[in-house]
């Protein structure tokens, strides 16, 4: 049982291994980290002349999600406007307001 935890562990981290195969067309997920941790051995079950060994081990993987979605509708235009206070031509104070422009329902 330990051998094969041992095998299962190398070929999961294996760096080479980039991508997670989920379905049986060969397409599959970039793997940007993986985390495996502590394998569990449960005890050996004997059936007749056999005895069934389980265990279990947590896998965590980390991926890059691309979402792809359709293009939103245009935005409402956004208007500035500015206003500047002067006396005797000297610039006392500017003020500028952006925004967009909501109709009153």
């Amino acid at each position: 049982m330990d051998e094969l935890i041992e095998f299962v562990f190398q070929i999961i981290m294996d760096a080479r291994n980039k991508q997670l195969q989920l379905d049986e067309n060969g397409s599959g997920i970039e793997i940007g980290e993986r985390i495996l941790k502590t394998d569990r051995k449960d005890d050996p079950l004997p059936r007749g002349e056999l005895v069934i060994l389980t265990g279990s081990m947590d896998l965590t993987v980390k991926m890059v999600e691309q979402v792809l979605g359709l293009t939103g509708l245009a935005g409402d235009d956004v208007t500035t406007e500015t206003q500047t206070a002067s006396i005797d031509s000297e610039t006392i104070d500017t003020e500028t307001k952006t925004g967009v422009t909501v109709p009153v329902v």
